[in-house]
């Protein structure tokens, strides 16, 4: 267009574009060195040339090779249910591979992005989720997704995985696996292939070697009786099934084991639970959960209602009377919902209501607060809070010089951190960071320890839970609209 000296039409469609997102910015020319514009010319004329060359390109052999493989191979003997789960990071991709099936004669494709999720969400659980409460439905058996369906959905029909490409997040592979390796499986085994890049790609960008280093973590922290990526893995067997409670391990793989045993001794039990209506709850005695309570609260929880909310975007568990609610964390959730089976119910106290309202107030705050594109006042800082910011700030620096010892996950954290400290949520957290930033200023921890401390607060705090939803939020901005969605109440216990 601007070839074409439409440069009236560029601004009017900037200008819509303004309106629909008041945070975009406008620049003058004088705002850029002179040079940038033929930078971006001599760009713009490579990559035609490599456009072009590409359109010469008539044969495709990694998509030859896949349709080859689907009828003998994927969706073979070893496929139950003859579905199969095809993920690439790219919508492109996504689209392409679905119309390159289609033909070549399949009619039972399903294309999905963040584009259509929303709208084909109960085409996908009719189709491929094998918890589906209501009748199954076979109209589709092959599901082409990006990374939108890595999480938060079933899709344990299929016991069949194609990773079409790679990711540079490793992580990502265990979170795709994950949604066919899922309780309720029929399935005895879970395959995965995978598509590595060439030989000549990968001794560029050395792929194979990035997601191996990091799925090898995984197998030496958590333990894992499968190879997922390569016949390199070295698998470090017996790590789940022997958790002990003293053991220093992932508390939630504690849980995970104790949800597994009851499926697999106990399904009877295991269904009436997972079939409870929403909005289940339940009054207890407070002196069962006090000290409990103590430790994750700082006091008793009499007169207190423990609320479980979640909508398609973020979940919560809080703390609530009716004055006072606080956010905590999975595990502190779960350690007070747990109960034994001789605990006896008692009646819901009088204020469980407005506690409830109380907690889905402080729901929509949050949701509203942290995850919009609102900028945020960074200047007006009282002194604990300068002296945080400058203390998280201080790490995202040091990645640079010390990259094993700062992950990428810790620093996502950090700037999650960093957001929560300016809209001044949870000030407590503040002040714990401000008191660990002086404590360091003092003794000169070294970087181990002091990340380990800094861990050790954070974990403390929905940290992690609000990360991987300001991702979502990101991913999923466009389609929601920056709507609210109201919470559902899962469940409530009210402690007399």
């Amino acid at each position: 267009m601007y070839d074409e000296g439409k440069e009236d039409e560029i601004e009017d469609k900037i200008n819509k574009l303004n309106e629909s997102s008041p945070n975009n910015k406008v620049y003058k020319a004088s705002d850029f060195d002179p040079q940038l514009l033929e930078g971006l010319k001599r760009d713009q004329q490579i990559l035609t040339d490599l456009y072009n060359q590409w359109q010469d390109i008539e044969i495709d052999p990694k998509t030859k090779k896949f349709i080859a493989a689907l009828n003998e191979t994927l969706l073979g003997e070893k496929n139950l249910e003859k579905k199969i789960v095809i993920f690439s990071e790219s919508k492109e991709t996504v689209n392409y591979l679905a119309g390159e099936l289609e033909k070549v004669g399949r009619k039972d494709v399903l294309a999905i992005s963040a584009a259509n999720q929303k709208q084909r969400y109960n085409t996908i659980r009719k189709n491929f989720d094998a918890n589906y409460p209501e009748k199954h439905e076979n109209e589709f058996n092959i599901i082409v997704t990006t990374e939108v369906l890595a999480e938060g959905i079933n899709l344990h029909r299929s016991n069949v995985i194609l990773n079409y490409d790679i990711p540079w997040n490793a992580t990502r592979l265990m979170q795709r696996i994950g949604r066919v390796n899922r309780i309720g499986t029929k399935a005895k085994e879970i395959l995965v292939y995978n598509f590595y890049p060439t030989a000549q790609s990968n001794s560029l960008i050395e792929l194979n070697e990035k997601a191996l280093k990091k799925l090898q973590g995984f197998h030496t922290a958590f333990g894992e009786d499968s190879k997922i990526y390569s016949e390199q893995e070295e698998l470090i067997e017996g790590t789940l099934g022997n958790l002990q409670p003293k053991e220093e391990v992932d508390e939630r793989l504690q849980y995970l084991e104790i949800v597994r045993e009851l499926y697999n001794e106990n399904h009877k039990e295991y269904k009436r639970l997972r079939d409870l209506p929403m909005k289940s709850r339940v009054g207890r005695l407070a002196t069962v959960k006090n000290e409990v309570a103590k430790d994750i609260i700082g006091q008793t929880i009499e007169k207190g209602v423990l609320c479980y909310l979640r909508n398609t975007i973020k979940e919560g568990f809080y703390i609530c009377n009716d004055k006072n609610c606080v956010e905590i964390t999975f595990i502190q959730a779960v350690k007070i919902f747990e109960a034994s089976q001789k605990e006896k119910s008692t009646a819901l106290i009088e204020n469980h209501f407005d506690a409830v309202n109380l907690a889905t107030q402080h729901f929509k705050k949050v949701y509203n607060t942290i995850f919009t594109n609102d900028e945020y006042d960074t200047s007006n800082l009282s002194v604990q809070e300068r002296n945080s910011v400058m203390f998280l700030n201080s790490f995202i620096d040091l990645k640079r010089s010390f990259p094993n010892e700062i992950s990428d996950e810790f620093e996502e954290l950090i700037k999650t951190a960093l957001k929560i400290i300016y809209m001044g949520v949870f000030r407590k957290f503040r002040n714990e960071i401000a008191t660990l930033a002086a404590r360091q200023k003092k003794k000169k921890y070294p970087l181990a320890k002091i990340v380990q401390e800094l861990n050790a607060i954070m974990n403390n705090y929905p940290i992690k839970q609000i990360a991987r939803m300001d991702a979502l939020r990101w991913e999923n901005e466009k389609e929601q609209n920056n709507q609210f969605e109201e919470p559902k109440i899962v469940i409530t216990e009210t402690f007399a």
